[in-house]
Parts: structure tokens; C-alpha cells; sequence
């Protein structure tokens, strides 16, 4: 799936203000770019005093925009603040996406192991070891009783 309208706005208002300020900007400026007075799809800014988050759609917007691979830059944010980073800002946030998905990762990886392996079901010894030999495995099955087969 493409990236919106609004979405193309936002990254080329980023662009143009990251190459002439260098620096950021932030959700009124975005707003007044793209404002939903003058566009169907425009950013709606919520007057809040308790939270400093006016432009919830924007959040959704960036994550999309940093999905994609329509471009080419990555939007950094920091402090309700917007740009187009460079490439340590990149690294940095890099790193913290990664030291935050690490464990998931690791969990992830680990239950793929598990179903390659497909370790259910098997007759494991008293050391936790897979019993592959037929006459073992024959022994083992027939040394405890089946519940409903009449033998105890």
C-alpha cells in the first residue's frame, strides 16, 4: 500500500524544512501545512492543555512513513518535534528500535527453533534425551499403562 496524500505532504514539508532550517518542526507548523480546513484528509489539532500531543493522526502518519520504501529518509521525533534525520540520528533511533524489540526477537527466534526441531510428542529419557532407537522406544511405550486399555 502507498502512502497518502497526506502522508506525500508531510514527508516533502519535512524535506524542505530539514535541508533550509536543519532543524525540526513542530505539530502547529505541520498543521498549518496541511491543515484539515483546506484538505479532505488535512490534520485535525486538538487544543489540550493536559497532554502536549495535539496531532493524534500524525503519529500514525510518521510510523507509516518510516515503513515504506516509497522513500528514502527516516523521520526522527523528539519532544513533539519532526524531522527528517540525519544519518547518526538514524543509528541512534536504529538502536533504540532494536534494544526494544530485542526480547520479542529472542522469543520470536526461539519458538522458530521449536517448530523446525517439532520436538512434540517425542519419547525423551530420564536425561531429557530423544529416544530414536525402536526397541528402547518399543519398551518405554509398553512399560506404562494406556488409561481405558483395562491393564494397570
Amino acid at each position: 500500500m502507498g502512502m497518502t496524500p497526506r502522508q506525500w505532504a508531510l514527508y516533502r514539508f519535512l524535506s524542505e524544512r530539514s535541508t533550509i532550517d536543519g532543524w525540526s518542526s513542530s505539530q502547529k507548523d505541520i498543521f498549518l501545512c496541511y491543515p484539515d480546513s483546506e484538505h479532505e484528509d488535512g490534520y485535525h489539532y486538538v487544543e489540550s492543555p493536559k497532554h502536549g500531543d495535539h496531532l493524534r493522526e500524525l503519529w500514525d502518519d510518521v510510523q507509516a512513513i518510516n515503513s515504506t520504501d516509497e522513500v528514502d529518509k527516516i523521520i526522527v521525533v523528539k519532544d513533539y518535534e519532526y524531522k527528517l534525520g540525519s544519518s547518526e540520528e538514524c543509528a541512534a533511533e536504529f538502536s533504540k528500535l532494536f534494544r526494544k524489540h530485542q526480547d520479542s526477537l529472542k522469543r520470536a527466534l526461539c519458538v522458530l527453533s521449536k517448530m523446525k526441531k517439532d520436538g512434540q510428542g517425542k519419547i525423551l529419557s530420564n536425561a531429557l534425551r530423544e529416544i530414536n532407537d525402536d526397541s528402547t522406544a518399543k519398551r518405554f511405550v509398553e512399560s506404562f499403562p494406556i488409561a481405558g486399555d483395562g491393564r494397570r
